[in-house]
């Protein structure tokens, strides 16, 4: 796969040394394989992190699953990963990896998802704008049925606490995104995801988008490589959903889509090269 790959940090030792963790210290980890590692990315999340995180942690709990939250702190500067820094030395069910300098929400769920222990692994939004309790029915849906990747879709909700603006912008990239790839999903930006274990084994190693296009690379990836069994499930996001989107935003996701596409038929010309040269 062509391009600039840049490894997350992390190897899941827990030590703090991991290169690319910068002077990031990861608590002690549960022991063995746990049912679901959910990864929470965040980056200068402010005040609601801590509460958030709690949150998280006690609709996991609730589960019945054994479970780690893993929190990645992207070089945030505002000092929000301070409350999950002790939460972490009171329970070793979460973890804090914390990033030296700040590289996207891509590269941070990339270091938590290969960092993690759980037979299924996923992540969802630290600013609480998706419901944390959706977490129970993504779980439940994972692990009782016969699914690959299992992910959130906003398309089909009503949306009436979202602008008129967002919801027109969201459509509009899911027709973009099915142009490209002709993907069997109604949303791919959604920002909870869970998938398991084989999955992140065999497809996660292979993603290089450090930015918010890093969705639609994982799932493109992971048709690639044959795991199409996909379940998605409608949520509706919380009265607060308060993310802005600025045209900068989008000229980036949308370039970076395109690179996720120009890699993808790159891989595909050079395998068919290869097969003629080895019939």
């Amino acid at each position: 796969m062509s391009g600039d790959r840049r490894r997350p940090p992390g190897n899941g030792n827990g030590n703090g040394n991991e290169p690319g963790g910068g002077s990031g210290t990861v608590r002690p980890q549960p022991i063995g394989e746990v049912d679901v590692t959910v990864v929470i990315p965040a980056y200068n999340t402010g005040p609601r992190l801590g509460p958030n995180v709690q949150e998280a942690a006690h609709v996991l709990g609730g589960t019945g699953r054994s479970f780690e939250l893993v929190v990645v702190d992207d070089g945030s500067t505002d000092g929000s990963a301070a409350a999950v820094r002790a939460m972490a030395a009171k329970d070793d069910r979460i973890r804090l990896i914390e990033l030296g300098t700040n590289h996207g929400k891509g590269f941070a769920v990339r270091a938590g998802l290969v960092a993690g222990h759980g037979r299924w692994r996923g992540f969802i939004d630290a600013d609480g704008d998706l419901p944390f309790t959706l977490l129970e029915r993504f779980i439940d849906t994972a692990m009782e049925g016969d699914n690959d990747i299992v992910f959130g879709t906003k398309h089909g909700a009503a949306l009436s606490d979202v602008s008129i603006v967002r919801r027109i912008s969201s459509r509009a990239y899911a027709l973009f995104v099915r142009a490209l790839f002709a993907l069997d999903a109604p949303d791919t930006q959604t920002g909870i995801k869970l998938m398991s274990r084989a999955v992140v084994d065999a497809v996660v190693p292979n993603l290089v988008e450090d930015r918010f296009a890093f969705d639609v690379e994982l799932l493109v990836e992971a048709r690639a490589r044959g795991y199409t069994r996909w379940a998605a499930l409608p949520v509706r996001p919380a009265a607060r959903l308060s993310t802005t989107i600025s045209p900068a935003r989008v000229l980036q996701l949308v370039s970076d889509t395109l690179a996720v596409r120009r890699r993808h038929r790159n891989r595909a010309v050079s395998h068919q090269a290869t097969v003629r040269a080895h019939p």
